[in-house]
């Protein structure tokens, strides 16, 4: 594969990396580390903060992610690699238009949630008996969201795996990988 094209996967993958190993984190580690503050209202900052700060490479992330594909996917539309191969990239498509969607619904709804603080949320960093209902709704669709989000990612880490694994087996691909820049 050509030294563009390597870069542009490299950047895909990364992107896709970022996206769902800051999901992964903030719904296995930080959520659930905030149990150590006693004070609830300080539980939603330090979750707050640090949703702010990854939230910047995240959406570089997503953006890179979406781009890479939608200007590899113009280029490419995969018809004549054969039927399995097309199943492929359509399933990755979608989950990646999932991972995008839910990922840009997030930031909104994550940013109307900074805009309710301060609010107290209970050991989990999930909705307390005191977290009045506006932020309790947010932070249950945040969550939702980011479930979505971290399974579609997840499948569009496996097809593109797939993907790569099925393209350097299919003669086809490799006559179009060569005259990629």
């Amino acid at each position: 594969m050509a030294k563009l094209a390597s870069a542009a996967l490299a950047a895909h993958e990364l992107g896709l990396a970022a996206t769902f190993g800051g999901i992964l984190f903030g719904e296995t580690g930080l959520g659930k580390s905030v149990k150590v503050l006693p004070d609830e209202k300080d539980r939603s900052r330090v979750i707050d903060q640090a949703w702010r700060t990854y939230s910047v490479p995240k959406t570089i992330g997503l953006i890179t992610t979406a781009a890479t594909w939608l200007i590899g996917r113009s280029v490419f539309g995969g018809r004549f690699i054969g039927r399995k191969m097309r199943n492929l990239i359509v399933a990755k498509d979608v989950a990646l238009g999932v991972t995008v969607l839910t990922g840009f619904g997030a930031q909104v709804c994550g940013r109307l949630l900074s805009q309710e603080q301060p609010f107290p949320v209970d050991t989990n960093g999930r909705p307390s008996e005191g977290t009045p209902e506006r932020a309790a709704s947010l932070i249950r669709t945040v969550n939702l969201l980011g479930y979505v989000q971290l399974l579609a990612a997840g499948a569009a880490l496996a097809l593109t795996s797939a993907l790569n694994i099925r393209g350097h087996k299919n003669t086809r691909w490799g006559a179009v990988a060569r005259l990629l820049p």
